[in-house]
């Protein structure tokens, strides 16, 4: 723990995490938290009659943030706790910046809808619509967010260093491009990272990225075409791969960052290797996602001899030398995937054992 706290890539390490600190992740459904992972028994909820200044300094944000400065991982932040003692990254990382910590948040991860085109087989309702009602037979997701809380974000904008935003498909969403109009009026220069499927390159879309500072992760769960139209249901790969080649001219002309986000299954594992030599070929830098649910999707839940098998069919894949900083960035993601690998199957449980759960994804708490 100590090594990891003195490695760490932000000046600001009195905390164990800077999560709440720095960052609200807001829900479709109004629930809000630090960080997409740790959750309150009661969270708090966003609505015309609750704050964003509320929830930021109400009694929830305020024990987790007592307990992260005792050095203490409450809840599911036992995950991250976990994988640092086993050198793996946890996902409190990816809030270590040299951002101030100060009064107000600098950073939101915004869900405004579960409004989306796709029913992808690793997702849910609660991000995707066309799921809600095909497969989970559900009414219409309640999302209580309106043009209020776009009025409350911009009251943000001169605190803010970046805003996410996030599923079910944000490009398809009014809200989104509201917010997107007000953030061009008073905060052009705001870094706003979309987390997209790719499959929605319109007239509106156009708009937000000539308007506003819009860098992009795209999905893409395979590169054989058939595979990720199994994946990705209702997508179509060749418009996928049209659309990824103008996101990509966009970013270059502008000096914007695109990042492909991979979501490692057990029906594609052995495509990691080729969205390394892919991404390494466009200088486009690769980010692998873990999926933890559905468990019967998941690597984690595999039994030892599978993840195993896994690990060492991956190690042993001849890679090219990374010549170029994007390449030997995308090196060190495969390393990390394979450390991950390596852990769930140090923890995992033989074939016919009774568990096949991770330490690491057991809620403690």
């Amino acid at each position: 723990m100590e090594e990891y706290r003195d490695a760490r890539p932000t000046p600001h390490r009195d905390s164990v995490c800077n999560a709440p600190l720095t960052n609200l992740y807001f829900q479709a459904d109004g629930r809000v938290a630090p960080c997409w992972l740790y959750f309150p028994l009661r969270p708090p909820r966003w609505s015309p009659d609750r704050s964003i200044a509320d929830i930021w300094n109400g009694p929830e944000l305020q024990k987790l943030r007592s307990a992260h400065r005792e050095g203490r991982f409450i809840g599911r932040c036992s995950e991250c706790e976990h994988d640092i003692l086993n050198g793996n990254r946890p996902l409190a990382e990816a809030y270590d910046n040299p951002h101030p910590i100060g009064e107000w948040p600098t950073m939101l991860e915004l869900e405004l809808s579960n409004h989306c085109n796709l029913e992808c087989v690793m997702c849910n309702g609660l991000l995707s619509s066309r799921i809600r009602r095909n497969r989970e037979d559900l009414p219409p997701l309640d999302v209580p967010y309106d043009d209020t809380f776009v009025d409350q974000v911009a009251e943000l904008l001169p605190h803010l260093h970046e805003l996410r935003l996030n599923g079910g498909e944000p490009l398809l969403q009014p809200l989104v491009h509201r917010l997107g109009e007000r953030i061009a009026a008073e905060r052009p220069d705001l870094r706003v990272t979309v987390a997209t499927n790719g499959t929605v390159l319109n007239t509106k879309v156009e708009r937000l990225l000539e308007r506003c500072t819009i860098h992009l992760n795209i999905s893409i769960d395979s590169l054989r075409p058939e595979r990720y139209e199994a994946i990705r249901v209702h997508a179509d790969f060749d418009a996928l791969m049209a659309n990824v080649v103008r996101f990509h001219r966009y970013c270059r002309e502008r000096d914007r960052t695109l990042c492909i986000m991979v979501n490692p299954m057990r029906d594609n594992w052995e495509e990691m290797p080729d969205f390394i030599r892919w991404c390494d070929e466009r200088d486009l830098p690769v980010w692998f996602n873990t999926i933890r649910e559905p468990v019967h999707l998941a690597l984690h839940s595999l039994p030892r001899a599978e993840i195993e098998r896994v690990h060492e069919t991956l190690a042993a894949v001849r890679r090219p030398a990374a010549v170029t900083d994007t390449a030997r960035r995308n090196a060190l993601i495969y390393e990390r995937f394979l450390g991950q690998l390596q852990t769930w199957a140090d923890e995992a449980a033989p074939r016919g054992a009774g568990t096949t759960t991770p330490v690491a994804l057991r809620i403690r708490g």
